[in-house]
């Protein structure tokens, strides 16, 4: 039987019964690397992934910086039950976010040997699917200025409110444009579809799709000089913590 704190069913029953309110008060530590887990904030040497715990679709919980290692070794199974977790992109699953408060806890689909599934993609994968999706809608929209639009007209997808993945590289200031309509409805259909489609299927979704978050960006710094901002477009830096 694993062990209560690492292994998800077993820490939420015991989070449930004896009343836990944050489980961030339990002291609990990566059970590979015996650290304590970091819930915010940046990694605590600045070069690697935070050490937040990770909840991988079998059960087991990991820090991110363990996880992410582990399959460096070119391994997609659980470092702990052996349990095959490679999406059919060939990416291995690298978890979903602890949740901490008892009302975040049934987010969590059942875990695969309970009847979770498996989504088809990677997190990373479906989120550049998406930036190629809506940088398509952009290029095509009459309602983005000509001067615009081209290879330095991107996105920026934000999940958890404070990581950004963005479709080029940024090197300076970016100009936020504001979205079309047609694109906000698109934006607002896809992540209504992905939260019904993880109820529903109980898959093992990586990315919350329910806090994404996605600008229209211009990523040519001299053109913000040339082009007139409207009250609804403002100079911004994406946010690239971790």
């Amino acid at each position: 039987m694993p062990n209560q704190e690492h292994f998800w069913p077993n820490l939420k029953a015991f989070a449930e019964n004896n009343r836990v309110a944050n489980l961030e008060t339990l002291g609990l530590e990566c059970v590979v690397c015996r650290d304590s887990f970091h819930y915010r904030g940046l990694s605590d040497d600045e070069t690697q992934p935070p050490r937040r715990p990770r909840v991988l679709p079998c059960g087991h919980i990991l820090c991110a910086r363990c996880i992410l290692a582990y399959y460096d070794t070119g391994d997609t199974r659980c470092p702990i039950c052996r349990t095959e977790l490679v999406h059919d992109c060939g990416h291995a699953h690298t978890g979903m976010p602890l949740p901490l408060t008892p009302g975040n806890m049934d987010k969590l689909p059942p875990i695969l040997s309970q009847g979770g599934g498996m989504p088809r993609g990677c997190g990373p994968c479906g989120i550049l699917g998406l930036q190629r999706l809506f940088e398509r809608e952009l290029n095509n929209s009459p309602y983005i200025p000509e001067e615009l639009k081209g290879e330095y007209l991107g996105i920026g997808i934000m999940l958890y409110s404070s990581d950004e993945y963005c479709s080029r590289e940024v090197t300076g200031p970016v100009l936020e444009i504001e979205a079309p309509t047609s694109i906000k409805h698109m934006i607002s259909e896809i992540v209504a579809y992905a939260v019904r489609s993880q109820r529903r299927n109980q898959v093992w979704l990586e990315a919350d799709f329910s806090s994404m978050k996605i600008r229209a960006l211009h990523f040519k710094p001299d053109i913000l000089s040339r082009v007139e901002e409207s009250p609804a477009e403002q100079e911004t830096a994406p946010n690239n913590e971790n």
